[in-house]
């Protein structure tokens, strides 16, 4: 049976009340009284990266209505996913956020060649609003010397066509919100749903267990599923997590026939059925 976070009734949706997104109840709502009742100094959002088919990606959804949300709550730094961050792509990102360079591939190769949102439009719109809002991205994953040490070897042969090392990035994400935490700043990571599962175990690629050994982390995660998305990836996606995948089958069929819909499978780890 799925537990619930008593402690955040009433008000925000548990495992045992699926909350169907009425006009008042729309992403920010949802994600807006999450933060209110949980007061998190890290707050890790996590998506099935999209396929480019639907209208509107999660990104686009994140970008238009959680953004803005997290600037007023105290958020100034955004901690995204990146398949390498060398210094090249820091310097883009500062050189963009400093306005010496347009969003474009000819200008910011690296940027789109290694960000882990693998659909360009949505990317330039949260680029474009962190600048606009004050908010400042940083690039979470690995270097290139740490990607190609020896002991990773084994595990970069598969996964193709991007060999991926999924506990390396969950261990580099974590450095890169550590970092942020050491300054006393609050922080936002956005990345695939493996990275922020409060699961923590190491097929996972998780960087909560790394977050738990700071005392000051009060980390809370909500996970974006696009309801396009259910039926051909949330399965073989989460299958991995078999825990947490059979919590999230329970609630499918009820975020199918909603419109929105949100559930607390366990304390401080949401999930978010989007439209």
């Amino acid at each position: 049976m799925i537990t619930s976070s008593a402690q955040l009734s009433p008000g925000v949706p548990t495992a045992d009340q699926p909350c169907i997104a009425s006009q008042a109840n729309t992403l920010g709502c949802l994600v807006s009284k999450i933060l209110s009742r949980t007061a998190p100094t890290v707050v890790g959002f996590g998506e099935i990266h999209h396929d480019g088919k639907a209208d509107r990606s999660t990104l686009e959804q994140f970008t238009r209505e959680v953004v803005p949300l997290l600037r007023r709550r105290g958020f100034r730094h955004l901690v995204l996913e990146f398949l390498l961050s060398d210094q090249e792509v820091r310097h883009e990102l500062a050189a963009y956020r400093e306005a010496r360079i347009t969003l474009d591939q000819k200008q910011a190769p690296r940027l789109f060649a290694y960000a882990a949102m693998p659909e360009h439009r949505g990317f330039r719109e949260l680029l474009a609003t962190c600048r606009r809002l004050g908010i400042t991205i940083h690039p979470g994953g690995p270097t290139s010397q740490e990607y190609y040490q020896p002991e990773n070897q084994a595990e970069l042969k598969v996964n193709k066509p991007w060999p991926r090392n999924v506990k390396l990035f969950g261990q580099s994400l974590a450095k890169a919100i550590g970092r942020i935490l050491a300054d006393g700043q609050k922080v936002a990571s956005y990345s695939g749903l493996r990275h922020n599962d409060l699961l923590g175990s190491e097929t996972a690629g998780s960087f909560v267990p790394a977050l738990k050994q700071s005392s000051r982390t009060r980390y809370v995660e909500i996970d974006l599923i696009g309801r396009q998305l259910l039926a051909q990836q949330l399965h073989p996606l989460v299958g991995t997590q078999q825990d947490y995948a059979v919590k999230l089958r329970e609630h499918e069929q009820a975020a199918l026939s909603s419109r929105q819909a949100a559930v607390n499978p366990r304390p401080n780890q949401f999930t978010i059925f989007l439209r």
